[in-house]
């Protein structure tokens, strides 16, 4: 708990070179002591504010439950551009989503691609940016009596020429990391919680 700095999201780029826009990773001991730990990583202005003393969310992305990714794209309106990703779908279904923010593809004349997860090409049909939803064990199955960890999470990634093109629209951005760390419940029902934030040059 007190080293919860750690955890601090650190991949910036894929090992293909992609930029990571944005990351939502989740993981959790499955043991009956269920601590847990979550990542943010979200490129954004800089005076963007986050509440620094919880749990990273899809609600730091300007989270809406009555967006459902069949709204997609049409999320345009959210205007201006502090962020680069942005998220939706109802929390009680489990249909939540992570994305480019539209605001940004359209403001670069991008096109939603018939193909991939929310990804974007463009005029020249070549991929500018995309998400990739991915998932290690199953992160909702309590106490399976083993010491293993599951984890699951969400990435918004850009291709270089994705990332140079966007440069031009985000401007005065950073990149904004959180984390933390939660013991598992109490008696109570309490838990504890540790936390971490900073940001960093892009």
């Amino acid at each position: 708990m007190a080293a919860v700095a750690e955890a601090l999201p650190t991949a910036y780029h894929t090992p293909a070179g992609d930029v990571v826009l944005a990351e939502l990773t989740r993981i959790a001991r499955q043991d009956n002591d269920r601590s847990e730990e979550s990542r943010l990583s979200v490129i954004g202005h800089r005076a963007l504010k986050f509440d620094d003393d919880s749990e990273p969310s899809v609600h730091d992305f300007w989270h809406k439950e009555r967006y459902f990714a069949r709204d997609y794209p049409m999320l345009w309106r959210l205007q201006p551009v502090p962020v680069t990703a942005i998220a939706g779908g109802s929390i009680m279904s489990d249909a939540r989503f992570l994305a480019l923010n539209p605001s940004v593809a359209f403001l670069l004349g991008w096109r939603l691609s018939a193909t991939g997860l929310f990804r974007w090409e463009n005029a020249d049909g070549e991929m500018m940016a995309e998400s990739m939803r991915w998932a290690q064990g199953n992160i909702e199955a309590y106490d399976t009596g083993y010491q293993n960890r599951a984890a699951e999470g969400w990435l918004v990634l850009a291709t270089p020429a994705g990332w140079e093109a966007m440069r031009q629209v985000i401007t005065d951005s950073v990149r904004h990391r959180r984390a933390a760390r939660m013991t598992g419940y109490k008696r109570s029902g309490d838990r504890d919680i540790s936390t971490a934030a900073d940001h960093i040059p892009i």
